[in-house]
């Protein structure tokens, strides 16, 4: 009986192992770095709530679909579709609900770059 209990212990230690990456890759917070300059004088804290084309045209809307979509999902799920920039927004923010780490900006360029890329 001891032995069976200790076997069960190691195998569920050995799951948790196993199903922790797993579960990291879908969602939570990723770490950010604290920034070294006072808040008031960095861009972020002069940037308007409302992200502008400006702005959303300095982001890389393709590097962010590649850095961020493929974390749960390959490339072809996206590259197949062709949606309108109303069903881009909303499918972008269905997977930010899911756990995509996109803030305002980021958000619009890849709505974006989606819609650009593979419109309706």
């Amino acid at each position: 009986m001891r032995r069976s209990v200790k076997m069960r212990a190691v195998s569920v230690v050995a799951f948790a192992l196993l199903l922790a990456p797993a579960l990291a890759a879908c969602g939570g917070e990723t770490p950010q770095e604290e920034p070294t300059t006072p808040a008031a004088t960095t861009p972020a804290a002069t940037t308007p709530a409302e992200p502008t084309a400006t702005a959303t045209a300095a982001l890389d809307g393709a590097a962010l679909v590649q850095e961020r979509c493929t974390q749960c999902h390959d490339l072809a799920r996206v590259e197949g579709e062709s949606e309108s920039p109303d069903e881009w927004t909303s499918i972008v923010d269905s997977m930010i609900a899911r756990g995509a780490q996109l803030d305002d900006q980021e958000r619009q360029a890849v709505i974006d770059y989606l819609s650009e890329q593979f419109p309706d």
